[in-house]
């Protein structure tokens, strides 16, 4: 390739990628805990990525050995998203086994793309389709997780 033809091409010049804005359907992939998940979404007609998205507003319990707060609404996100998933009520579901079970069928969510967060993730908000309730909404009132803006815990 000719180096000449990127002579335009400056940090003026050349816009930024980014997700924001992007209001899509997509594929669940997984549910990390009550506020995390990764979703399959064409960013682009035609290319499709796994995003982490961190649910916008909300900071839920973090998975832990033992956090039962945690599981409780890593659960109630799974239930909202994916209802037909059958999830462990008794015992703590690994990555993996969680990821299967998703997997395992087809469960499309509507993601409404915002920044990214200071950690990489895509904050956005999520819902079973475009005119539904925003799952973190939900989990707010019933109080498996609390408002959160993005500063310190």
């Amino acid at each position: 390739m000719d180096p000449s033809a990127w002579t335009a091409w400056t940090t003026s010049t050349t816009p930024q990628f980014s997700v924001a804005d992007l209001r899509c359907w997509a594929r669940l992939l997984d549910v990390h805990d009550g506020d995390t998940i990764a979703v399959a979404a064409e960013v682009l007609p035609g290319h499709t990525y796994q995003l982490r998205i961190r649910l916008a507003g909300i900071d839920a319990p973090e998975m832990s050995r033992v956090n039962v707060l945690a599981e409780d609404a890593r659960r109630r996100l799974v239930g909202l998203l994916a209802p037909t998933v059958q999830v462990n009520t008794t015992a703590h579901m690994t990555r993996g086994e969680m990821q299967r079970a998703l997997q395992a069928d087809v469960n499309l969510v509507f993601i409404k793309c915002m920044q990214m967060d200071k950690y990489g993730r895509v904050l956005a908000h999520v819902a079973r389709g475009p005119d539904e309730e925003h799952v973190q909404d939900i989990l707010l009132r019933e109080g498996h997780a609390r408002a959160y803006d993005g500063g310190t815990r």
